[in-house]
């Protein structure tokens, strides 16, 4: 226990240094990492972000919320790189579209396999209903509207690769939702409600619709210094049962709750960086994934 001592101090000290710094913070907000921002691009401007992540899975939630974690020995992680590009059309009208490219690499029972390619894509368009401004206590309101492009492979799967080819859902989702959040030099908080309805598909000959899901998010974030903010998020959705061959599969119906403490680091009026881990805090039917990850944001 002694030899961890030193390592603790340090991490105390630092600690220190960046409260004592909190007085004078005032800072433009970097977060959120993970839910939706409630205000939207200038018109005319153009950001790209980036989001490599790195997915840990250690097992999976059972049907009454226990955790089963895989053999020891067995791994099965990914890799995802998703990119970015949010555009200002007009006051309070934004659109956005992503795409990710993502690595899975598995080992189990002795065999091991890797694959990688293009998932899923989104093309979202938001629009601000209420401009909350940084002052006052009214907050900013939007609605957004998305559609999921099924490009990810996620049919006539490859057995010996044990599932490492899935990289998408195989079918078309349309999303309504509302942020509602408010940002100040000094703080912000966000909150998401979407609903989601992913369509029918055929995945290896057999009709298949997976269940609509509500997505949920809060997110809140906190200058400790003029470059630096802590971050603390909380995301989840409940999904329901899968349908195939018009028939309704049990143990299909999921949840999961993340929170995702972080760290943002504003380097300019262009760039800023931030850093979070999101750790499973309860699940059903859901893997247990942790999910360390990095976020670039470039301001053109």
């Amino acid at each position: 226990m002694s030899a961890r001592r030193p390592g603790r101090l340090w991490i105390f000290f630092g600690i220190f240094l960046i409260l004592t710094q909190s007085r004078s913070a005032s800072a433009d907000p970097v977060g959120p990492f993970v839910a939706d921002f409630a205000d939207t691009q200038d018109p005319g401007k153009f950001t790209l972000q980036t989001f490599p992540l790195m997915g840990i899975r250690l097992g999976e939630f059972d049907s009454g919320g226990t955790i089963r974690y895989a053999p020891s020995g067995d791994r099965d992680n990914s890799f995802a790189i998703p990119i970015v590009g949010v555009y200002g059309i007009t006051k309070d009208l934004e659109i956005s579209a992503d795409l990710t490219y993502s690595t899975n690499w598995k080992s189990e029972a002795g065999q091991a396999a890797q694959h990688g390619g293009i998932g899923d894509s989104f093309i979202k368009l938001k629009y601000r209903l209420f401009d909350g401004g940084e002052e006052g206590w009214k907050p900013s309101v939007s609605t957004i509207g998305r559609i999921r492009l099924p490009l990810g492979n996620c049919d006539h799967l490859d057995p010996h690769k044990l599932g490492t080819d899935e990289l998408g859902s195989g079918a078309y989702m349309a999303t309504l939702g509302l942020n509602v959040g408010k940002w100040t030099k000094k703080w912000q908080w966000t909150a998401n409600l979407w609903y989601n309805w992913p369509l029918d598909t055929t995945i290896d000959g057999v009709q298949t619709r997976r269940g609509n899901f509500l997505y949920y998010a809060l997110a809140g974030e906190y200058a400790v210094s003029e470059k630096w903010s802590i971050i603390l998020e909380f995301f989840g959705q409940e999904q329901g049962k899968t349908e195939r061959d018009y028939r309704m599969l049990d143990n299909t119906d999921s949840r999961v709750l993340y929170a995702v403490p972080g760290v943002g680091w504003d380097i300019s009026e262009k760039f800023f960086v931030m850093a979070s881990v999101s750790i499973p805090v309860l699940g059903k039917n859901n893997p247990v994934t942790i999910i360390p990850g990095l976020f670039f944001n470039f301001n053109f």
